[in-house]
């Protein structure tokens, strides 16, 4: 009986401390954006401001910034809707920094979405494929990076030399890790090609 109310305890301070800790991981992601970002929700689009204080802290470490405000209009969202919004965390991420540095992505881009994206950069709508038209996009883009971020990942580990892979193969097999999603071939070759012609400054901005 001792025994049973002792281990009750230890269970119970366990989720105690998981919970706080959890709170303190997300205080620190929130500590690491100015308050004066403002992002807004509507049912399935997050919303943000594309303004001088979005991109000076963006223009401070971009990738790693872009995901802090990702996380944070996901938080936003969840505590607005009480349901995660069905965007993934790199997709969004790839998305704001489309629309801080257009030119730089237009290389990936048909031509009409990279005018149109130009166009319409003061506010971020980063939205669920139901209603963003643009979602297969960033996808698409969101998918080679994660491809290779898990693929580099992997290799470490086993410790060894990453066999040359063939474009057409890296497409066929991300196209298996998301066969749920719609993915344009055209512009995940386009981002695998700049992968292949620059890993390092490839991984240097998204891992």
């Amino acid at each position: 009986m001792k025994l049973k109310k002792l281990f009750n305890k230890i269970i119970v301070f366990s989720c105690s401390l998981f919970f706080m800790l959890s709170l303190f991981t997300y205080k620190v992601q929130a500590a690491d954006i100015p308050s004066d970002i403002s992002i807004w929700v509507t049912p399935k689009v997050v919303h943000i401001k594309n303004d001088e204080i979005l991109k000076n802290f963006i223009f401070l470490n971009q990738y790693p910034n872009a995901q802090q405000v990702t996380y944070e209009s996901k938080q936003v969202y969840l505590l607005t809707y009480k349901q995660n919004i069905l965007v993934s965390d790199t997709s969004m991420s790839v998305e704001i920094l489309g629309h801080i540095y257009p030119d730089e992505f237009s290389k990936y881009l048909p031509s009409s979405i990279a005018n149109e994206i130009k166009k319409h950069t003061d506010v971020i709508d980063s939205g669920e494929k139901s209603v963003d038209s643009n979602r297969w996009v960033w996808d698409s883009i969101a998918a080679v990076i994660d491809y290779f971020k898990l693929s580099n990942n992997i290799n470490n580990t086993r410790q060894n030399r990453k066999k040359d892979v063939s474009t057409r193969e890296i497409i066929l097999r991300i196209h298996q890790m998301n066969s749920k999603s719609y993915l344009d071939d055209e512009i995940m070759k386009k981002v695998i090609n700049d992968y292949k012609s620059n890993k390092s400054n490839f991984a240097s901005i998204y891992y």
